[in-house]
């Protein structure tokens, strides 16, 4: 796992797994209010929330697994620059 914080309380929790199939790996089985399928540098990212923040976001590349979390929730552009940072 890695920990990933900007400075204003906001923090997520990055997993990745080599996987011999494509399958979530975040073991998040919370639910959420919407469920989105986003394009992250020509990547398609599932990302989960309430109101108008996400909690989770679940992305397979090649034989990897990766997911990203967290608790008090990141605004879509937050999730979206953390995830370009990953990549």
């Amino acid at each position: 796992d890695a920990y990933w914080a900007d400075g204003r309380k906001n923090e997520a929790v990055f997993q990745w797994n080599h996987a011999l199939q494509k399958e979530d790996i975040s073991g998040d089985d919370n639910t959420y209010d919407h469920t989105d399928i986003i394009a992250v540098n020509d990547q398609e990212v599932t990302i989960k929330g309430n109101e108008d923040l996400y909690h989770l976001a679940v992305w397979t590349t090649d034989d990897y697994s990766y997911s990203v979390y967290s608790d008090k929730g990141l605004t879509l552009d937050q999730f979206k620059e953390l995830i370009q940072q990953i990549q």
